[in-house]
């Protein structure tokens, strides 16, 4: 996990460094390298190799140069209580869904219970130890008890105290509530209208496909930390026999 997200932190951190040499509307041309060929998107959840997840989705915090997920996104900042077991984040304000839906934190709190609900998510475990997961996982309770919001603040309370907490809750791509919370959370990563054509709230959302053989991205001008200088980026599967766009 950390060679993918020091491949993806290297595209962030060219992508992002780019403002010294101008916009420019020449696309760039990458391998779609993680492709199996198939319609739709594979979910973010689970394609962690792939670094379009990291250009179009967005997560509570994002890598830093050492590699850890220390700088702010969604979340602008967290606290932590002395006892290690709650935690408090302040959603950002002000960001936009690439629809142009405004993001709230109640999107959050959809997608950490739409993850626990979800057969197939790989890391479960990140998530568990919040307060009231496991009976909310299990059908006994309806909500998460160690789950709240507060107008933008998000609590969670967990029943035991972790160091890397934020980088585990902070590998979960945030989905939009307002999209998905009409499908069945056990399989809301198989959805095929989402998954054919994702809406996110990152620096780049998806502006064409053509399964096989690419896809193609642009720059989100509303994105909440400034549009990216370069306007478009074309993936290309070669290895599923995908021809140059």
């Amino acid at each position: 996990m950390k060679r993918i997200a020091a491949v993806a932190l290297v595209l962030l951190v060219m992508v992002a460094c780019l403002p010294a040499l101008g916009e420019t509307d020449r696309p760039l041309n990458l391998p779609w390298i993680d492709s199996g060929g198939t319609d739709p998107f594979q979910s973010p959840w689970f394609d962690r190799s792939s670094m379009y997840t990291s250009l179009v989705f967005d997560f509570l915090f994002m890598y830093d140069q050492q590699g850890l997920l220390t700088v702010p996104s969604l979340a602008e900042s967290y606290s932590v209580s002395e006892d290690r077991l709650t935690y408090e984040f302040v959603i950002r304000s002000g960001v936009k869904w690439h629809d142009g839906a405004t993001f709230f934190v109640d999107d959050v709190i959809f997608t950490l219970k739409a993850y626990l609900l979800c057969q197939e998510a790989a890391y479960k475990s990140f998530v568990l130890y919040i307060e009231g997961a496991e009976a909310f996982m299990n059908g006994e309770a309806e909500d998460v008890s160690g789950m709240t919001a507060s107008g933008s603040t998000l609590t969670l309370k967990t029943t035991m105290a972790d160091a890397l907490f934020i980088q585990r809750i902070s590998e979960i791509v945030i989905l939009p509530k307002h999209l998905l919370e009409d499908v069945d959370p056990m399989n809301i990563h198989k959805d095929e209208g989402y998954g054919s054509f994702p809406t996110s709230t990152g620096m780049y959302k998806v502006s064409e496909t053509s399964f096989p053989s690419y896809f193609k991205l642009e720059a989100y001008e509303d994105y909440f930390k400034g549009a990216p200088k370069i306007k478009n980026i074309t993936f290309t599967s070669y290895v599923t026999g995908g021809q140059d766009a």
